[in-house]
């Protein structure tokens, strides 16, 4: 295998998790959103390793979500590009 494929791998591997924890993290805000007498929470425990224990709200949560959504973004991408440069290179 060629490092190019190495680190698309990588990056595949890297971009699942991230998909995993922003999922995690959307879950989160939503469920924060919901108002109830207790006040918010973490719901799950992949967001509660992301988000430290102070300063909880739903702004917080929400940007939290946010800046994990745009790391989806560029990792996506930048595996997308990897990929079709992989391929116009193998066919010369």
């Amino acid at each position: 295998m060629r490092k190019v494929d190495l680190f698309i791998l990588l990056l595949l591997v890297v971009n699942s998790l991230f998909i995993v924890a922003n999922i995690a993290l959307a879950q989160n805000y939503s469920v924060s959103l919901i108002t109830n007498s207790e006040g918010i929470g973490i719901s799950n425990s992949i967001a509660s390793f992301l988000i430290a224990e102070d300063g909880w709200s739903v702004e917080s949560f929400k940007q939290v979500y946010h800046s994990s959504a745009i790391l989806v973004i560029l990792t996506s991408l930048l595996t997308f590009i990897l990929i079709i440069y992989r391929f116009a290179t193998s066919r010369k």
